[in-house]
This record gives structure tokens, sequence and C-alpha cells, in this order.
């Protein structure tokens, strides 16, 4: 009965439709055993600028090509109720790990082998599918893509019609993040090596380049000129305005302030004191009076210039291969990795193809450490997504397929799935998710009154990612008197024009003494200090709204 099976789906394994029956099965499983959610607020913040629910219908995603912003505005004017937003990628990430697994099944030649596969597909399914964030996305749908034009040059049997979608994948998932598709084509050089090492004659390797070039170039070509159309979208005063600052932002936030002790005499010197150090440093720079971007570049500049050094490099061997073995998505890594030692009958080219590999992948992360912006998931998951099809893409069918291969692989990944992803589980979180309902209830209330505007800090202030999941559609307008005082929302004309609306300037200052603006804060403390140093020596706060996650104050000057 076993053999017949394993005869059964060894013959059935290269067809699309096993690759479609396999996806939806992982696909459907995941969703009944965890509760999909948006990794980062960057996809909240992202859908929300196309779905209405901050009163507006805008293509511009910021990090996001127009064109997938446009196709989203037009979902949403055609059927309101859909959260297409998060529709579209479960869509891309569909049709990318379907093709993934049809050119992979093809290179498997034991239901063992497929067996870890599977493991990889759920691991990395899961990391798509249920913590769901753009990046990753970009990265899984580029890989798809570009598998399919390396399977092409590597002799497969593929069509004009599946070329051409494998374009169209790449081509999306650069529209989601550009710097992911880049990324991507380099970690996939290892394939490339493959490719070269496996020709022996030089000129069956010139051929094999020249044929390279004729099929990445108009892939590149497409790829660079969606991208200059999309920056078009971004050449009014308005909007130029926004990215300088945007981009200055980024650089001070996302890589750290000067410590404050260690630089005091240069922040007394600008006219920033320990309170507005903390009140800065938390997320809250939106005012243009005190927080410049001619600030922000100084504090730039304040930093010391980092060099690669002795101690860096002690730093990064100490940091680096400690927190990749704590990347969920890493044991799939291993479980590929042991059925290649355990099955054997390795060819020299895939043993130094995955050698070149590993030195990408540390350069890789090497600059990513310099940079300071290393081992983040989102980033991460692309990385070890290559790298474990790389071990995959070898030549398979020589290879051992004994039982106790498979065995030793579903214990391991059994084991090391509980460990990743027990607490995720729809039970478990039942609670946290009760709360959750409790607290949105509340601030639905607040915000349904339209009795102002409400501003928020960015940090211990309302998330709306974890206020709703990605399939919970937020009432058209419900948030369109919310404004931020920190995060990359800040400056956005959209923004703007609401704080316009409201007559405000300078909103930390403008917002003082009025009775239809309000914050919601829970530091008030820091904020009254920070008023009342620079603006209003006298102001006040008082308690409008307790809703125990949340607070709600208006600010006043006391008589």
């Amino acid at each position: 009965m076993l053999k017949k099976i394993e005869k059964n789906l060894l013959e059935k394994k290269n067809s699309v439709l096993f690759s479609v029956v396999l996806n939806l099965i992982v696909l459907i499983a995941l969703v009944i055993l965890f509760r999909p959610v948006y990794e980062t607020n960057d996809d909240m913040a992202l859908s929300n600028i196309v779905d209405g629910a901050r009163g507006v219908y805008s293509p511009n995603l910021i990090f996001m090509n127009r064109a997938i912003g446009y196709l989203l505005c037009a979902l949403y004017q055609i059927c309101a109720i859909v959260p297409w937003y998060a529709v579209l990628h479960y869509v891309v990430l569909f049709l990318s790990f379907t093709v993934i697994t049809n050119i992979i099944m093809k290179r498997m030649s034991s239901v063992y082998q497929m067996l870890a596969y599977t493991v990889f597909l759920i691991v990395f399914s899961y990391e798509g599918l249920i913590k769901i964030q753009f990046t990753k996305t970009a990265a899984i749908a580029t890989v798809a893509g570009v598998i399919v034009l390396l399977a092409y040059l590597w002799g497969e049997k593929i069509s004009k019609r599946y070329l051409v979608f494998g374009f169209i994948l790449a081509v999306v998932g650069s529209m989601y993040r550009i710097e992911q598709f880049f990324l991507g084509l380099l970690l996939l050089s290892g394939i490339g090596v493959m490719l070269l090492l496996k020709e022996k004659e030089s000129k069956l390797r010139l051929k094999l380049v020249g044929k390279t070039l004729l099929l990445f170039l108009p892939l590149l070509i497409i790829v660079l000129g969606a991208y200059l159309w999309d920056r078009q979208g971004y050449k009014s005063d308005e909007w130029k305005e926004y990215i300088e600052y945007n981009s200055v932002r980024g650089k001070l936030y996302d890589f750290g302030f000067p410590e404050y002790e260690q630089y005091k005499e240069d922040y007394e010197k600008m006219d920033i004191d320990e309170n507005s150090f903390w009140f800065y440093r938390t997320w809250n720079h939106l005012d243009d009076e005190r927080f410049s971007v001619d600030t922000m570049n100084k504090l730039i500049d304040m930093k010391d210039k980092k060099s690669v050094s002795r101690d860096m490099v002690s730093e990064f061997f100490h940091i680096i291969p400690i927190g990749v073995l704590h990347i969920p998505c890493f044991c799939a890594v291993i479980t590929v990795f042991i059925m290649w030692l355990l099955c054997g009958g390795v060819k020299r080219e895939e043993l130094l193809s995955l050698l070149y590999e590993s030195v990408v992948v540390a350069g890789v992360y090497a600059y990513l450490f310099y940079e300071g912006r290393y081992l983040k998931n989102r980033v991460d998951v692309g990385i070890w997504l290559v790298f474990a099809l790389i071990i995959l893409w070898g030549d398979w069918k020589k290879r051992k397929k004994t039982r106790r291969i498979g065995v030793v692989l579903a214990l391991t990944c059994a084991f090391t799935g509980m460990l990743i992803f027990k607490p995720e589980l729809r039970d478990v979180s039942q609670a946290k998710r009760d709360e959750v309902l409790a607290n949105r209830q509340k601030v639905t209330e607040v915000m349904k009154k339209k009795d102002g505007l409400y501003l928020q800090k960015a940090i211990n202030t309302i998330d709306l990612s974890t206020l709703y999941g990605p399939f919970e559609r937020i009432p058209e307008n419900m948030f369109e008197n919310l404004g931020m005082l920190g995060g990359w929302l800040v400056n956005l004309p959209m923004q703007n024009d609401l704080l316009k609306r409201y007559n405000l300037t300078n909103p930390i200052c403008d917002m003082v003494d009025r009775k239809d603006v309000f914050i919601i804060d829970a530091n008030i403390n820091l904020t009254l200090g920070y008023i009342r140093k620079w603006y209003k020596p006298t102001a006040e706060a008082k308690l409008v709204k307790d809703m125990g996650q949340y607070q709600i104050y208006q600010i006043y000057t006391k008589e």
C-alpha cells in the first residue's frame, strides 16, 4: 500500500496541479492553525494609504511601486468590503510558492526528499502567509520568478508562457520592494555558479553567459523602467520635501541617536536637554521649529564615523552566528541541509556553489552588521529562502532514498516546529485576541465621534496592526482624524492636509488650549516636560478618556 502511494506521488510530483494542491493544503492548514498578522506596523500603514481608512485613496505607497497602489485603489473602489491589500499579498505568495514547488519537485527522486521540501514549504509559507510583511513578499516573488529563468538556463523544459510568468513574478517582486529584487539576484547567483561549473568546456560556458545576458537584460530593463516610472509620481515640491525629510529621519532613527551622556555638551549647544532627547528619541519628531531636517543632520554627523576594526569583527562573529540560529525559518535550512548530508552523492559543482553561497551570505550579513540593520526577520527570510534553494537545486536522482533519512527529517522538523510555532497557535493566543477586541471597541467608540483631531505618539500608543488583522477591513474614514507625531507617516501630503484642516503648523505647540485637538499618550509627563520647557511653561494635561492601554488628553495652560 505504502509503495503504491509512493509510486503515485513520484509519478504526479512534476505536474503543476500537484504543486497547486500541495500549496493549497499548506495554506488551508496554516490559516486554520494560525491567525494571520502583519509582522510590522508598516503594512497596516501602507494599506491605510490605499484603503480609505484614513480618508484617502492614494496610490503613492512610498516603499512599493505605484502600479500596485493604483491596482489596490481600483479594487477598493470596486468592492470596498474586501481587504484587498492582504488578498493581493496572498495571491502573489501562493503563486510564488506554487512555482517554487513545481521547480524543486522536479528535482526530487524520493518521497523522503519530498518530505524535506514540504517542511521547507511549511516553514517559509508560515513566514509569508501568517507573518505578512511586504519585504518578505518581495523576496519570495523575486526568487520564484528568477528560478524559472534559471531552470530554463539549466536545460529544463520551460514553456514560453511559464517563462513569461516567471518574468512577471520577478517584476512584481521588484515592485513590492526593489532592494529585495537586487538582493535576490545577488543571492541566486549561487545557482549561476553551479551552472557554470557544470559546463566543462569554455565554449559552452561562454554560450551560457550569452544566453544568461539575453534572458536577464530585458528583465533588468523592465524592472528599472518600472522603478523610474514610479519615481515620477514624487516630483512635486510637496513630495520632494517629504522624501528629503523621511530620508534624513530614517538615517537618524533607523541607525540610532548619539548617546546623550556621551555627547552631552554637543546636545546642550543644540539646546536639547535630556527630557527633549528622550522625547525625540521615542519617535516624536514632528516639531519643525526645534527638530528640523538640519537638526537631524547635525545629530547624524555627531556620531563617530564607522570603520572596520578588530572590535567590530569580533562583535560580528559573537552576535551574528548565534543570532542566525534564533531565526525561526532557519530550522527549514537545517532540515534540507541534513537531507543533503545524509543522501550523499553531492557533486563537485554543488559543493562549490554552496561554499560560494555561504561566502555571499556572510558578506551580506557583514554589510548589514556594518550598517546597523542586521538580524531583521523580514530580510533574513529572503536570505535563507535562497540558501535553502541552493541546497535543493542539485541533482537528487542518484542519491540515497532510505527511510531512515525520512524518519530523521520528520522528527527533527516536528520538534523544531513545536518549539517555534506553538505560541502562535489560535487557541494559545485566544486570550490575547479577546483583549485586542476589547481595545478595538474602545478605540472605535472614540474615533466614531469625529469630535476633533487625535494626535498619537509613535510608541506605546494605538497600533492599528494589533487592533485589526490583515483580513479585517477597517471601516472607511474610521481614522481620517488620526495624526502621527512620529514615524514615516509624518510629513506625508495626506498628513499635512489633515493638520491644515485643523490650522496646525506646529502640532506640539498649537494643540495647547485647543478643545478640538487631543493627544493619545502613554507617557504624558515626558510630553508635558517638553511643552513646558520650550513653548508653554504653565501647560497641564487633562485626562479626557482612560481606555486602559491608551489614555487621551487635552493640553491646556493653567491660569
